[in-house]
This record gives structure tokens, sequence and C-alpha cells, in this order.
């Protein structure tokens, strides 16, 4: 049983069967931490079943040592009734986990960085300026080593487990794997356009694509820095 928590949000997980890559389990939403429901499912849940003394609507008590009528129903109602041997629960725990640190797994911030990237590569290519951009001499000279299919950034920001299109043979992002991943992204975006735009893997839209995605992973990269980590 594991207890997810964050700073306004409890839930409860009971893990039921691990079995054939399956996993059974019950998921139950508590209240928002300081409420009043809260603090009455909390108390509900930790209270003793012989602190119960109610039959039906009254409080008449209960014998030393037995429980209320309410209390034994209330016990059975609840109780796990043994239907197969072979799943009994042998052992039980209770951990607190943050849901925090749930969201810092590697299949999480691949999918980031990825949709990241898409987004980039999307709304660039559906800016009228476009074609500004990539007959830009300035910007041309500037992303001239990029052009270079042999070109790699070995910025230490990248890494294998997060960017889909890091190449581990170079322990970089090369031009070569960014295309082989985002190409057919890119050439739908210049597709859907108005205007025709050449979109082939050695055009300058590539290119500027290609810079773009290198420099929005390092603005993404600077800006959680200080707010999360993971460590590899």
């Amino acid at each position: 049983c594991f207890i997810m928590a964050s700073d306004y949000l409890n839930a409860l997980v009971h893990i039921i069967e691990v079995a054939n890559g399956l996993v059974t389990f019950q998921l139950r939403g508590l209240e928002f931490g300081g409420t009043y429901c809260q603090q009455r499912e909390v108390e509900a849940i930790t209270e003793g079943v012989d602190e119960n003394e109610r039959f039906c609507c009254f409080e008449p008590g209960h014998l030393p040592h037995f429980l209320s009528l309410n209390a034994a129903f209330s016990q059975r109602w609840l109780a796990w009734e043994v239907v197969v041997s072979k799943y009994v629960l042998e052992g039980y725990s209770i951990s607190d986990n943050s849901a925090a640190s749930m969201l810092q797994v590697f299949e999480l911030r691949k999918a980031l960085i990825t949709y990241y990237i898409k987004s980039i590569i999307y709304y660039m290519v559906r800016s009228p300026r476009l074609e500004d951009w990539t007959e830009n001499v300035t910007i041309h000279q500037a992303l001239q080593a990029l052009d270079d299919d042999a070109y790699v950034d070995l910025d230490p920001t990248f890494n294998l487990h997060i960017d889909e299109d890091f190449d581990s043979r170079l322990q970089g992002i090369s031009r070569n794997s960014f295309c082989h991943v985002y190409l057919p992204w890119i050439q739908h975006c210049a597709n859907r356009r108005d205007k025709t735009v050449n979109s082939v893997k050695s055009s300058m839209l590539v290119t500027l694509c290609y810079a773009l995605s290198l420099l929005g992973r390092r603005a993404l990269s600077a800006a959680s820095h200080n707010s999360a980590s993971v460590d590899f």
C-alpha cells in the first residue's frame, strides 16, 4: 500500500496483485489536506474499533473485551475473506511517497522534451516570417556550421535518457540523429503551409529547426535547473 502525497492532495494506492506483467490495484483519493473532511478521514482511518460504543442509533456501550454491535457489523463488512489460499497476503507495508518525485522519471521527461521540440518546429514553420528567416544572409552565416551532416552538439545538457534524438555513438545530438527523428514532422508541418517551402534534409528550414531545438533544450534546462534534477 502506498500513500502518495503532494502539498495539497493525498491518494492511497493498494497493490493487490503483480503477475504476468500486469498490476492489479485500487486507487482511492483522500480529501485535501488542511480541511475538516481530511481531518475526519484521517481520524476514521486511525481510530480503534474498540472505541465504538454505538448500537444502531444509540450509544449504550459494550461489554468489556467485546465489540459493540455497530463495530462488529462494520468489521465483518470490511474484513477480507480468503477464497483462494494461494492469494493470501502474507505481508503488508505502508510507505509515504512524494508525488513531486514521480514527475522526474525518464519516460515523462523524454515525452516532455519530444513534444516541446515538436511545438517549437510547428510554431516556427507556421510563422509568417519563415521566408524572411530562411533567406536572411546573417542567419545563413551564423548557422553555416550546422549545415554539415557530420555536425554534432556535445553539450552535457543533452542525455540519452531524455533526448530521443541523442546519438549514443557520438555522445551528442547530431544533425543526422535530429533528422532521423524530427524530419517527418518538419515536412508534415511544411506541407500544411499555404506557401510551399523547401523541406528536404539539406534545406535551410531543417537547419533552422535543428538550431532552435538545441537552443530550446538549453533554455528549458536552465529554467528547470533550480527546481528539479535528475541523477544518472
